[in-house]
């Protein structure tokens, strides 16, 4: 792995999808305000993006074994793809499918 990559902390993220794609939007909402600030994008093709999703499926399954169940706190429920707090970003558009 790199070590140059600076991490990024995200509170909420979108969804897009197109035929040949999807688009992860990661934004972060500050306690003081509820406007997003997109952070990063990530697009993936549909084989990655499903192995991403297995990938994170077997990593939260170790993670609840191991400390308990995730219960969410204030993130709100999944709608229309996205998740997060605040409101969703302008800037995130969804793609036509």
């Amino acid at each position: 792995m790199a070590n140059d990559v600076s991490p990024i902390y995200a509170n909420g993220v979108r969804v897009a999808t197109s035929t040949s794609e999807f688009t992860f939007d990661f934004w972060w909402t500050s306690p003081d305000t509820d406007e997003p600030k997109v952070m990063t994008r990530i697009i993936l093709s549909p084989p990655i993006a499903k192995g991403f999703q297995n990938l994170l499926s077997q990593q939260l399954d170790i993670y609840e074994k191991r400390m308990g169940s995730i219960l969410p706190k204030n993130a709100g429920k999944p709608q229309m793809g996205y998740l997060g707090h605040g409101r969703v970003p302008a800037e995130s558009k969804e793609e036509e499918v």
